[in-house]
């Protein structure tokens, strides 16, 4: 690595610098600004997981109190009550969606 001066100054050395808000390296690689974006973006999915994760939970147990309340039903298990009403559980119907979106995005 290179000492620079600016007017008689000895400039300190860094292995990376941040400019306009991006961070790169003697290299101009800036491999570490993706490791630390990657590393954010991680942090932020992970708590849309877990609040969606809570809400899902809601969403489910509305919908076994709902099917409790079918006639006929009242006895059974949950995935019963589900299999005589032609219904799926919340996670599959979304994960049915999920693959319909892609379908029709990729078609």
């Amino acid at each position: 690595m290179q000492c620079y001066t600016l007017e008689k100054e000895w400039l300190e050395k860094c292995l990376a610098e941040k400019d306009l808000r991006v961070l790169v390296d003697c290299q101009l690689s800036m491999s570490q600004q993706c490791v630390q974006v990657a590393k954010k973006a991680n942090s932020i999915l992970a708590c849309i997981r877990n609040s969606m994760k809570k809400d899902i939970e809601i969403l489910e147990r509305i919908q076994r109190r709902a099917t409790k309340l079918m006639r006929g039903l009242e006895n059974k298990f949950y995935e019963e009550q589900l299999m005589e009403r032609r219904l799926f559980r919340l996670e599959k119907r979304r994960l049915r969606g999920d693959f319909i979106s892609l379908y029709n995005y990729l078609k």
